[in-house]
């Protein structure tokens, strides 16, 4: 997928585990290989996913540093993290 996400199939059921190296910030990259992965997903035909942290933190949320700078990606990230959740 990418350099923070990690994708892997075990008996019909897909792991999908973010690790950024720190709290998983759910950044506009972070985001995008997470929607990389759920379509892979989606395309392999998956019983069921299951998305999880590493380092004992599933995710600390949007980067607060897109967030601070504003604009335009920030307004993506906002809207990104929301069709994530859909």
């Amino acid at each position: 997928m990418g350099d923070r996400v990690y994708y892997g199939v075990e008996a019909s059921v897909a792991t999908i585990r973010m690790d950024d190296g720190k709290v998983n910030a759910l950044s506009p990259d972070m985001q995008q290989e997470l929607n990389e992965a759920l379509d892979h997903a989606e395309l392999e035909g998956i019983g069921a996913v299951v998305v999880a942290g590493k380092n004992r933190v599933f995710s600390g949320g949007f980067d607060l540093g897109v967030l601070r700078a504003g604009g335009e990606p920030a307004i993506g990230m906002f809207a990104g993290g929301f069709e994530l959740a859909a």
